[in-house]
């Protein structure tokens, strides 16, 4: 009984520690970072290369881009396969972000 005890201690202790490690302990830059908005309906695995092959009539995937620049803006987050990709549909916002990257 009184091992069972102090397992359920030690095991609330680390519980408590890391809680109380995340809420005071980590990187509040990281909080600022602003993120673009992401398109729907990703799926699991593949993420948003379904909407790249297009329908029948529109095969081409920049005018799907183009279509889903329309719906979410002009830049917008998605993701291939499981990696994170921002689409950026404005040249101005594009050039000022390189610049910005330098």
């Amino acid at each position: 009984m009184d091992l069972f005890l102090i397992a359920v201690t030690v095991t609330c202790s680390l519980l408590v520690f890391f809680f109380l490690r995340k809420q005071f302990f980590t990187d509040k830059s990281q909080s600022r970072i602003r993120r673009v908005p992401e398109a729907g309906g990703a799926w699991p695995i593949i993420g948003h290369l379904h909407f790249l092959c297009g329908s029948k009539t529109d095969q081409l995937p920049h005018r799907t881009l183009g279509r889903m620049a329309d719906k979410y803006g002009s830049i917008f987050g998605m993701k291939l396969g499981v990696h994170q990709v921002v689409v950026v549909s404005d040249p101005k916002l594009a050039k000022s972000a390189s610049q910005q990257t330098i």
